[in-house]
């Protein structure tokens, strides 16, 4: 064969190759860019819920939530990632939720918990910032309603620092500190949560929980009799049943043993306490 010949024909035979590659590619990328059927997306998402694919269920509902102004349905996006811990994708679809309606408290609380799953900090303070200042009576009310929601759904250093975070913006507020000393403690950072529950008990002096807070931290520190003063000085102002149930576990905790029992003896009897009562005396 003719080299030129040969060489013009393989020249065709490339060109018409990569001729066929575009345009495959084009008709894919087309494809992929063709607005989905939300009502197919979803129907495949409930498919792969049965059959246990719960990640690609996931992403198939945030892609219908993507593709229809529909609240419920990214509402439901976001419920079914955080159901199967895809965390990614309920950051994704909590955006989306609160693109269609950046008022709801819901979509910002998810928003909230799958930043700080991510560790994306800064997202995270900016979303309970905004529940702190519009979701609650005030943000007092506000700092302890969301501790025990946090301690439930994120990691605990994770809390700690977004924490650290937002009692910067509240430096005078009693609970803001209570709230982020319970979270140092709960991460064993305890030389914080003692800080930060000392500046809590000065704010809120006659405040029974900061002061068994308070309490708690110097224990945890290795200040017994610091501690049991302290919460002497909460009982001197508040002797209800459950901070006297909380001073007799100190001091077992402190190696009184029998101090503690004695204490817990005599609340045996109260309706509030007997049942813990009867745990710690078992």
């Amino acid at each position: 064969m003719n080299p030129a010949t040969s060489f013009a024909r393989g020249l065709g035979a490339a060109v018409l190759c990569a001729l066929l590659t575009a345009c495959a590619g084009t008709k894919a990328n087309q494809e992929a860019s063709a607005p989905a059927d939300p009502n197919a997306l979803v129907l495949g998402a409930e498919v792969a819920l049965q059959r246990g694919e719960y990640l690609d269920a996931a992403k198939a509902y945030l892609r219908a939530a993507l593709s229809a102004d529909d609240e419920a349905l990214a509402e439901q996006a976001t419920q079914v990632a955080y159901e199967h811990r895809q965390w990614s994708l309920v950051e994704q679809a909590a955006a989306r939720w609160l693109s269609l309606n950046h008022t709801n408290e819901e979509a910002r609380r998810y928003a909230a918990f799958a930043a700080l799953q991510l560790y994306k900090l800064d997202d995270a303070a900016e979303h309970l910032g905004t529940l702190l200042e519009t979701a609650y009576i005030n943000p007092p009310a506000g700092f302890l309603a969301l501790l025990p929601q946090l301690a439930a759904e994120a990691p605990e250093a994770a809390v700690t620092s977004v924490m650290q975070k937002l009692v910067a913006k509240y430096p005078n507020l009693t609970e803001a500190h209570y709230a982020l000393a319970q979270a140092a403690l709960q991460s064993d950072n305890f030389a914080l949560g003692l800080a930060h529950a000392q500046k809590a008990r000065e704010l809120g002096q006659y405040w029974a929980p900061a002061g068994l807070l308070l309490a708690r931290a110097q224990l945890m520190n290795g200040n017994a009799e610091q501690a049991l003063e302290t919460a002497r000085s909460v009982l001197e102002h508040d002797n209800q049943d459950a901070h006297r149930l909380e001073y007799a576990l100190m001091l077992i905790q402190a190696g009184r043993e029998e101090e503690g029992k004695k204490e817990l003896t005599a609340l045996a009897a109260s309706t509030d306490t007997a049942v813990v009562v009867e745990r710690a005396l078992a």
